[in-house]
């Protein structure tokens, strides 16, 4: 070796030829005490790396930092020019490794951190994962066991980032032996693998149900009482009958028109008990809190509570079971339209979870709920007759005025409503309805519409664009097939129909695609036996299947209105026209010509058609008498309009 010495301050500086540089004190011409080494291109080392430590007989010795040329820098103990001892490696895409070393090479503990996020901290041997082991992948999974060659073998538990959980036997790095797979929900699965896979992939994927056993590649062997590819389809020997539906081993379940075992029998229609007994009022009428004044809308709770809607009396009371009399939990404060008053209630409701009452206030066009005697509007501007609500949690509400049923999810009354019936337009029509009642909606969300108008019961699916008639629809009568003004609807658990039939005094059962139905309660002529029914308004049925009708003079509320009505306009002397909506053509009600005719002479207008006609117009009236007839009728008519004085 060719080289130059200059001496400085007693420290040797070595020029070899080859562009070593050595610059330290000089002991015996070897690299001796602390340097700084460049080594061109020196034994086992690349060009231009820089190392800084004490020298032994020129080789790297003790604990000093060593830049590669490559972005690599080790930081630690070096025996004979290898890494050895303890140190950290950090590479230039940003991973590390600090721990153990020997002979060069990771050997020992140590912990690794990977570029992509990953960590290793654990056992090596030769540079590879050997021995036990803990990896947090970046993706979440993290195995915990056994390592060999740098693949997971023998024992370890493996946490896949989905939930699932593996603790088994492995082979280079796949699962091996028994094993068991987990998952969140509860399921376990014990099973042998090879390859990664379970041996009977049944178990697994899922495993076999109700004790099936796996017997093959994705097979189970079921007992006798299962079938199906995982055991999970229950057998009934013999097999359900009539629609019946197999839901436990040898249990069937059917459908509502059939009973037994295997849905074989048919059961019997109820015998209704004909002498009925009074459980709320029936001591004339009155404001009294053990009378009322034609009821018309009535809720049941699960205690048997009874919530009436006392409408002459613009109130709502509850009665306890078996009281004597009832409490006023709504209403109460004479006709008027302000939040703590009711205008002409008619349907109620009792939201058992918030535990409020929503009624139908349709004398001031709304919907109104009373919670704690504090009061809140829901619905505006609508005149809803009947309420209900499904199970899942929707208000449904019959608008007589639009001939619709309209739906909104509870809480969101400024979102757009739903049309679930009708909405067509008035008529008799499959997609229309005529003066809808008091409604009924099924645990499906079908809805039963009293279609008074039409004297028939329409039964409307979710989703449907059109009704199917259900109960009459056969003109009004009193046949078996027939109705007179059906007001009102409820369908049983076993889906029979029962109507309130108004005009004939009866209740009426119907099951659905039947020709006609049955008298189940009255039918007896109007009257106030036991056994007779005067005008059925509503009905309802409590957790034990009683039957609950409340009755009224027909329409008695109307019937005053008419004679108020009648009473004003002869007070006015004015002429009026009623057009008919559908045909906008003059008609007669009650055989009294309406045709550019003295009102007056003509004194048995029927208040209950209004709704049925487009508009009334008053001939020759002042601003006066329409402020008189607005403020007093305006909420059950639809238009009303006003010619000019020269109209004839």
């Amino acid at each position: 070796m060719i080289a130059s010495v200059q001496e400085i301050n007693s420290t040797s500086i070595y020029q070899f030829a080859n562009n070593t540089v050595h610059r330290d004190g000089v002991n015996n011409d070897n690299n001796s005490s602390a340097v700084v080494f460049t080594d061109h291109d020196g034994e086992n080392y690349i060009d231009n790396r820089t190392y800084a430590a004490s020298l032994v007989d020129s080789t790297r010795q003790a604990s000093r930092v060593f830049v590669f040329s490559d972005g690599r820098t080790y930081q630690g103990d070096w025996i004979n020019d290898k890494k050895s001892g303890r140190g950290n490696l950090t590479w230039a895409d940003g991973s590390s490794y600090e721990g153990n070393w020997a002979d060069g090479k990771r050997n020992g503990t140590g912990t690794h951190n990977y570029s992509d996020g990953s960590i290793y901290i654990g056992d090596w041997i030769d540079d590879k994962r050997s021995g036990l082991g803990i990896l947090s992948s970046f993706d979440g999974e993290k195995y915990g066991g056994y390592w060999a060659d740098d693949k997971r073998n023998g024992s370890g538990t493996l946490h896949y980032a989905d939930g699932r959980t593996y603790t088994g036997g492995w082979l280079n790095g796949m699962k091996s032996g028994a094993g068991i797979m987990s998952w969140s929900h509860g399921d376990r699965c014990h099973a042998d693998w090879i390859d990664d896979k379970a041996v009977c992939d049944a178990i697994c994927f899922p495993q076999c149900s109700n004790g099936g056993k796996c017997t093959g590649p994705n097979s189970c062997t079921c007992t006798s009482s299962w079938t199906g590819p995982r055991c999970e389809t229950p057998i009934c020997s013999p097999q359900c009958l009539n629609g019946g539906n197999c839901t436990a081993p040898n249990s069937c379940t059917c459908t509502s028109l059939w009973t037994g075992s295997r849905c074989e029998t048919q059961p019997k229609s109820k015998k209704w008990k004909q002498n009925a007994i009074t459980v709320v009022g029936g001591n004339g009428r009155g404001k009294k809190l053990n009378q009322l004044d034609k009821p018309s809308g009535i809720f049941i709770d699960k205690k048997k509570n009874i919530f009436i809607t006392d409408t002459n009396n613009t109130r709502i009371v509850e009665w306890k079971y078996n009281a004597k009399k009832g409490k006023i939990i709504a209403g109460g404060n004479e006709e008027g339209n302000r939040m703590d008053q009711l205008n002409f209630p008619m349907g109620v409701i009792v939201d058992q979870q918030s535990h409020s009452i929503i009624i139908a206030d349709v004398g001031n066009a709304r919907v109104i709920q009373w919670m704690n005697q504090k009061q809140q509007i829901l619905i505006d501007s609508i005149f809803c007759w009947g309420l209900a609500i499904d199970k899942h949690g929707f208000l449904y509400c019959s608008d007589w005025l639009e001939n619709a049923v309209k739906r909104w999810k509870m809480g969101e009354y400024n979102v757009e409503k739903i049309v679930v019936a009708g909405g067509n337009g008035k008529g008799s029509g499959r997609n229309q309805l005529n003066n809808p009642g008091f409604i009924f909606v099924d645990d499906d969300q079908s809805v039963y519409v009293p279609d008074t108008g039409n004297n028939r019961v329409m039964k409307w699916r979710k989703g449907a664009k059109e009704g199917t008639v259900v109960a009459g629809g056969n003109g009004e009568g009193r046949n078996l097939n027939q109705f007179s003004s059906p007001v009102a609807v409820i369908v049983d658990d076993l889906g029979r129909i029962y109507v309130t039939d108004i005009e004939n005094h009866r209740v009426m059962r119907w099951c659905e695609g039947k020709e006609e139905g049955e008298i189940i309660v009255g039918g007896n002529g109007q009257g106030k036996q036991s056994n007779q029914l005067n005008d059925p308004m509503n009905l309802s049925f409590d957790d034990d299947g009683n039957l609950y009708v409340d009755t009224r003079d027909l329409f008695y509320g109307f019937w005053q209105l008419n004679q108020r009505f009648n009473q004003l306009l002869q007070s006015l002397k004015k002429l009026v026209l009623i057009i008919e909506k559908s045909e906008s053509k003059l008609i007669s009600i009650f055989g009294c010509q309406i045709y550019k005719v003295i009102v007056d002479t003509c004194l048995d207008i029927n208040f209950m058609k209004f709704s049925y006609l487009h508009s009334i117009v008053l001939y020759d009236i002042t601003e006066t008498d329409l402020t008189q007839i607005r403020t007093k009728f305006m909420p059950y008519l639809a238009y009303l309009s006003i010619p000019s004085n020269n109209q004839s």
